[in-house]
């Protein structure tokens, strides 16, 4: 997960509402599409894996120290629940923007004014879930957010349970309309910016957004796996116009087609076939075994 320190910018988006109106003018360096983006959403968490993940710790405001490590208390910035000893610790922050783009998902913190970069690889679940806030009253009804599981290992070279590195969190969308600045409704494309005034509205949404963009990043074939056309561009998914970059260079060929041979392309008439065929002794030793009766 890369962090980032600045804002995420309309303009560094084509508009999905844009993206579906029109043919690309080009598949290569473009834009990524904004799929949605919701504002003042809450992040559910982990402590554990906050500790465990500098990357995941900046996004609260104590989530590192000013020499780099990371902060053992990150009960400043975020609501926490259960004890020091409770391994299901859950804390939630606050103030989070979640940026669904065709590359990889941003969130962003407004508060530590620090994000994240989610590949879509990495996440491998992701599902609408009913939750209780840890900061909520214990008589208060199950509202909806958005699961996600990451898998932050390499799960080719994962040798031991010692190796697996999962991280769970929830996303849970506000339940009352955005607000968003003159300068910024001015600036969105219709359709961009979030404008459902309903919990479950919004995680449909955010859960739509995630399931579109992680089909265009299908998981790599595994060299194990065996199956006719596996080798073949797209075989582990659709060739999109957000994806068609990694099949395709500029010039329309295939992306890492082996060189061929001296004489791929040449093309021989059946004369010169059978002229070749009359030339061979099939009477030699060399050549009697190619003979049946």
């Amino acid at each position: 997960m890369e962090v980032i320190r600045e804002e995420p910018d309309l303009s560094s988006f084509t508009p999905l509402a844009e993206h579906q109106s029109q043919t690309p003018g080009t598949f290569f360096g473009g834009k990524p599409v904004l799929y949605h983006r919701t504002t003042n959403t809450k992040l559910v968490i982990g402590k554990q894996d906050l500790e465990a993940h500098p990357s995941l710790a900046r996004l609260t405001d104590t989530g590192a120290s000013k020499n780099g490590t990371n902060s053992t208390d990150l009960q400043n910035g975020a609501v926490v629940n259960g004890d020091a000893h409770n391994i299901s610790e859950q804390i939630v922050i606050d103030g989070i923007d979640v940026w669904v783009g065709s590359e990889n998902i941003i969130i962003y913190s407004n508060t530590t004014k620090t994000g994240i970069h989610i590949p879509y690889p990495t996440i491998s679940l992701h599902a609408i879930q009913r939750l209780c806030l840890p900061s909520s009253p214990t008589d208060a009804p199950e509202i909806q957010g958005l699961y996600i599981q990451l898998t932050l290992h390499d799960t080719e070279t994962i040798n031991s349970d010692d190796d697996i590195d999962t991280v769970e969190l929830a996303v849970v969308p506000s339940s009352t309309p955005t607000t968003a600045s003159a300068t910024e409704i001015a600036a969105a494309p219709q359709g961009v910016l979030n404008t459902d005034t309903t919990e479950d509205n919004s995680t449909q949404a955010l859960f739509n957004a995630v399931s579109a963009c992680a089909d265009l990043h299908p998981d790599p074939v595994s060299d194990d796996e065996e199956g006719v056309g596996s080798t073949a561009p797209g075989a582990g998914g659709w060739i999109t116009s957000e994806n068609m970059n990694q099949f395709y260079d500029e010039n329309g060929q295939f992306v890492g087609g082996a060189a061929l041979g001296a004489g791929a392309g040449n093309v021989r008439s059946i004369d010169a076939v059978d002229g070749a065929q009359d030339e061979v002794d099939w009477d030699s030793d060399e050549t009697k075994w190619r003979r049946t009766e």
